[in-house]
C-alpha cells in the first residue's frame, strides 16, 4: 500500500517547512492526525531525536516562542548527545536578544487570542506600546508587569500576557549578552 514502510525524513523539505512557519516541528511532532497516519501504517521518523529537524526548526527565530511547550530549557541544559544543537539554540537566542524589543514587538499581538490588544488597552486603560515593551524587557523582579492595582488577574486572564512575559525572560535568561 501506499502508507507502508517508513517515512524517510527529508531534511531541506523540512528545512524549508521551518522558514515558512515556526509552527512546522510542532504541528508535525503533536499532531494527532500524524498519529492516526502511524495507527494506520506509517512508519513516523521521531522528529523528537532527530537533531537536524531540531536544527531545520531553531533557524527561524520565532520558534524559540515554544519554549515552553518543547521545554528548550531542558534541551539547553541537559541534552548532552545535541552539542550542535544546544549551540544553534544559544546563538539564535543571543540574536533576539540583540533586538529583543523589537521581537517583542513583532510577536505581541499573538498573545491575545480572545479578544484584541486595542480591547484589552481600552478596557483597563492601559498602553501595551513601547512603555509595557519596555518593562517586560527591562523586568528583572521574576513578578508579573502588572500590579494588582491594574486588575491583574482580569489582563493576563483575558490574554496571554503571562506567556508573553515568561518568554522575553527565557530569552533573557539564556542569551551571552
Amino acid at each position: 500500500e501506499w502508507h507502508e514502510g517508513p517515512l524517510e525524513f527529508d531534511v531541506n523539505f523540512f528545512g524549508r517547512l521551518c522558514e515558512l512557519s515556526e509552527h512546522a516541528f510542532w504541528n508535525i511532532w503533536s499532531n494527532p492526525d500524524v498519529e492516526v497516519l502511524v495507527g494506520d501504517g506509517y512508519e513516523k521518523f521521531d522528529l523528537w531525536d532527530n537533531e537536524e529537524a531540531w536544527l531545520a526548526a531553531v533557524q527561524n527565530p520565532n520558534f524559540i516562542k515554544y519554549f515552553s511547550d518543547l521545554e528548550l530549557q531542558e534541551v539547553i541544559d541537559e541534552w548532552d548527545g545535541f552539542p550542535d544543537l544546544q549551540r544553534a539554540l544559544k546563538a539564535q537566542i543571543t540574536s533576539i536578544s540583540v533586538v529583543l524589543k523589537n521581537f517583542a514587538a513583532t510577536i505581541l499581538e499573538e498573545y491575545f487570542p480572545n479578544y484584541s490588544s486595542a480591547y484589552i488597552e481600552e478596557s483597563y486603560g492601559i498602553d501595551l506600546g513601547d512603555e509595557y515593551l519596555s518593562a517586560v524587557v527591562n523586568n528583572t523582579s521574576g513578578k508579573l508587569v502588572f500590579d494588582e492595582d491594574m486588575d491583574k488577574d482580569d489582563i493576563y486572564g483575558l490574554s496571554n500576557l503571562s506567556d508573553f512575559e515568561a518568554l522575553i525572560a527565557f530569552i533573557k535568561k539564556n542569551s551571552d549578552n
